[in-house]
């Protein structure tokens, strides 16, 4: 993991990236809020400034995808 955890595909997403694109809250939610999944990922030093090809940050994808399962939820999708 060390080597990879801030390598890009060829949209310039990160592990980080690909997993907030995940549509799953609980994964997002463990990769951005929950102290443990951070601790075992903050020994390999993940960027969290790395952005992708149209201008995002991980963290950013993570909101939007929290966003769209909110937002399905309350229309009943």
């Amino acid at each position: 993991i060390p080597g990879m955890i801030n390598e890009s595909n060829i949209e310039g997403r990160t592990l980080l990236h690909l997993t907030a694109l995940m549509n799953k809250p609980d994964v997002v939610l463990l990769v951005f809020y929950d102290h443990q999944i951070a601790h075992l990922l903050l020994p390999y030093h993940p960027d969290f400034s790395i952005r992708d090809i149209y201008g995002l940050q991980a963290i950013h994808i993570a909101h939007l995808v929290m966003y769209m399962i909110i937002n399905a939820s309350h229309i009943g999708i």
